[in-house]
């Protein structure tokens, strides 16, 4: 396909719809009378003259940097604890967690409509910037608040990173290919989950733990390099922008919406702070450091409400989305089926541990049932939706069959599990993955190009809120649970209250008690851990449930006649 005739973009901020670019407008025109849905497919194909213009082969580097950030996010899972205690911080060490997680949330919901206002490119590069400096901080920090910085600003170029790479591909390839390049994206994601922990402990028992952070940043500085000089992306398409005002930055800061940003961000790291507090199993009710950070989320979410609905002039999200039948339904199976597999792989490792007595490989290994259905759904539903240009289907069968698998571990999974009963996690991932995947292709197969990055920031969104919300529900269910059982059965012994303290905070002192108090101990576990199970449960019918209110939508532009001729021209 030729781009001629099309007339060449000046830069990123050149609208797609321009004088010069037409088609699309002509078209949308034309077909008006035909229905939203239409118009709306048709606008999409102004920007398949871009296509042509930017390889997506050499957009694989892209690849790289989804497998680095993920695995650089899985890394610190096994090593997190090992960096405190070098710096006798042991006890804040789920800081080093969180300050990644700050920097995450605070940012991600501002990329897309700030790539909007100053184009792709720029903000990509500042993206891989923030990865790079912070890598480096936390890599060679000399204090334990030099490594909580520097995981801060790693996580705010992990953000940029995420949304824009999603972006992208719905701006750089064919609509009816969006699919499949979205499932190897998911893919690669799960491969860099998976191989996070393996390589975080390979890289500190073999070396020291600063390089299982420092070992991206020379990677991602060649990748950073590589977008600058070599690559170029399509125009943005922003009906708000003023074309006497392309060159002028102050006038483009002016667009951002800052009160709506620094609300959202506030109710954010509110929402982290409680959902900390909460999952230690305090009374939530009267602990102070529960109730203010519970407090300060409703309100601030409420202000974010309100500015985003009556103040901004181009709110950071639009909340008329929300109104749209696949906007809601996608990020809400984000959520729910995100918390559903936090759950379940915060869990899992206890389980195990607890009721078999497994060893750490023996875990990673029982894992790896989960996380293969997981990349192996990412691509399936990949070529699926290519094949059949449908998603609506999939989605609902991909969420029950995860459900009916989350049933038979609720049923089976009562202590002493086999490895054959092991393989119940398979289809749960594999279930995750086709439905996760397929559900950004819900998403921006209805949309108009220009809200396709906001939205994709919405959506990752969804994803770090669902993360958040399963680790620390299955962290809370198994805390209150195990708690109130030993409270009844260790009535009769002494020192009470610091064998329980002693239980909650040392697993391995399972190994070291009488048998009669192990089978205390595993019975506890065991009961809290089929609460996990039922919550895991509960959010997948909840995800099928919320599925059921998509709408389907075309994914190929070439059933239209004016389109077909256009092509054969060379017009687009």
């Amino acid at each position: 396909m030729s781009a001629q005739g099309v007339g060449d973009y000046t830069d990123e901020r050149t609208a797609l719809l321009s004088a010069q670019q037409g088609l699309g407008h002509k078209y949308t025109r034309r077909l008006s009378d035909q229905g939203d849905d239409l118009r709306r497919t048709i606008s999409l194909a102004s920007t398949v003259q871009n296509v042509y213009r930017v390889p997506w082969k050499q957009n694989i580097v892209l690849l790289l940097a989804v497998f680095l950030v993920n695995s650089d996010s899985a890394i610190l899972m096994s090593i997190f604890r090992h960096i405190a205690q070098e710096f006798d911080a042991l006890p804040s060490s789920s800081w080093i967690i969180n300050s990644y997680l700050v920097g995450l949330l605070v940012s991600q919901p501002l990329y897309g409509k700030l790539s909007d206002i100053f184009g792709r490119k720029a903000l990509l590069l500042i993206a891989y910037s923030f990865y790079c400096v912070g890598g480096l901080l936390g890599g060679l920090g000399v204090s334990f608040w030099t490594v909580l910085i520097g995981r801060a600003i790693a996580g705010i170029g992990n953000a940029g990173i995420t949304v824009l790479i999603s972006t992208l591909i719905v701006d750089l390839v064919p609509l009816e290919d969006v699919a499949l390049w979205r499932g190897f994206v998911y893919a690669v994601n799960q491969i860099g989950r998976a191989a996070g922990p393996s390589l975080g402990g390979l890289i500190t028992d073999n070396w020291n733990w600063r390089w299982a952070l420092l070992y991206p940043v020379p990677l991602n500085v060649l990748c950073l390099t590589f977008i600058w000089w070599r690559m170029s992306f399509p125009p943005v398409n922003d009906d708000n922008i003023d074309p006497s005002e392309q060159g002028e930055t102050w006038s483009k800061l002016r667009r951002v919406d800052m009160s709506g940003a620094v609300s959202l961000a506030i109710a954010n790291c509110s929402l982290l702070l409680f959902l900390d507090e909460a999952q230690r199993g305090m009374d939530v009710a009267k602990h102070v450091t529960t109730i203010v950070p519970g407090i300060l989320w409703i309100s601030s979410f409420g202000v974010f409400l309100l500015v985003e609905a009556f103040w901004a002039k181009e709110p950071i999200f639009p909340l008329h989305l929300m109104a749209k039948r696949n906007v809601f339904s996608s990020y809400a199976i984000q959520l729910l089926q995100t918390a559903a597999q936090m759950a379940l792989f915060t869990s899992v490792p206890l389980y195990f541990r607890i009721t078999n007595g497994d060893s750490h490989t023996s875990i990673a290994i029982r894992l790896l049932f989960i996380t293969s259905g997981t990349i192996l759904g990412g691509l399936i539903s990949g070529f699926s939706i290519k094949r059949s240009r449908k998603y609506r289907l999939i989605i609902w069968v991909s969420i029950a069959f995860s459900n009916f698998s989350f049933l038979a571990i609720f049923l089976r999974w009562r202590g002493h599990t086999g490895w054959l009963e092991t393989m119940y996690g398979f289809p749960v991932g594999l279930g995750f993955g086709v439905s996760l995947s397929a559900a950004y292709i819900a998403l921006t197969a209805r949309l108009d190009s220009s809200t396709v990055a906001v939205s994709t920031s919405g959506f990752y969104l969804s994803l770090n809120l669902g993360s958040l919300v399963g680790v620390s529900v299955a962290s809370l269910l198994i805390q209150s649970s195990v708690r109130q059982q030993l409270r009844e059965t260790l009535r009769d012994f002494p020192n009470r209250d610091q064998l329980m303290h002693d239980i909650l905070s040392n697993l391995d002192i399972i190994d070291e008690v009488s048998p009669k108090l192990r089978a205390i101990i595993v019975e506890a576990y065991n009961n809290s851990l089929i609460h996990v199970w039922v919550f895991a449960l509960l959010c997948g019918c909840l995800a099928f449930a919320v599925s059921l209110l998509m709408r389907e939508a075309p994914l190929v532009i070439d059933q239209y006649p004016e389109l077909k001729r256009a092509r054969r021209r060379g017009a687009v």
